[in-house]
């Protein structure tokens, strides 16, 4: 095998790549914060684009 070949693709090496859950609570973590982070923006952006109103007693 030469310095660049990947190794051959075996039904037990498939195997042991595509059952591996390494990482994906990490995956989960970091999608889940995108997407709060996300929607915490777009309440930001929605609350600047409301007309804020003076308290009565002010």
């Amino acid at each position: 095998m030469e310095e660049n070949d990947l190794p051959t693709l075996t039904r037990s090496r498939a195997a042991a790549l595509f059952t591996d859950e390494t990482g994906a609570a990490t995956a989960e973590y970091a999608i889940t914060t995108m997407a709060a982070v996300a929607f915490a923006g777009l309440l930001v952006v929605i609350m600047r684009a409301l007309p804020t109103k003076r308290p009565r007693w002010s």
